[in-house]
């Protein structure tokens, strides 16, 4: 792990093969795979709230807030709904973000053909 990120992780197949560091959930990170790279914040929205922020290229794209920290469509309509982002909403769950069960039953059988690294720069 190089000197600047406190935490990386990698996912191939929808397995994790690689992880080094702490991940601290307040903390930004960025969640890069093939088609895009997402940026996650965890805010105070206008409401006072705690939410996810979701960033792609500078464009605010969802807000997601407590309890589960993912959108309430579900996965498969999510994932449609927001530009096919499986692997930001996979590393939702395997960064034990959100416990939202139907997004963990969803991906126990759809996420083979997930690739994708988590990266999270030293903040402190």
């Amino acid at each position: 792990m190089d000197t600047k990120n406190q935490y990386q992780a990698e996912i191939k197949n929808g397995k994790l093969v690689k992880e080094d560091g702490s991940f601290f959930r307040a903390a930004p990170f960025e969640v890069r795979s093939e088609d895009a790279i997402y940026t996650v914040e965890y805010i105070r929205d206008h409401e006072k709230e705690v939410v996810y922020r979701v960033q792609e290229d500078g464009k605010t794209i969802g807000e997601y807030g407590h309890p589960f920290f993912v959108p309430n469509e579900g996965p498969e309509k999510a994932i449609e709904q927001y530009s096919n982002c499986s692997a930001l909403f996979h590393a939702f769950v395997v960064l034990n973000i959100t416990k939202q069960k139907d997004f963990r039953q969803y991906f126990e059988s759809n996420s083979d053909s997930l690739v994708y690294k988590i990266s999270q720069t030293t903040f402190l």
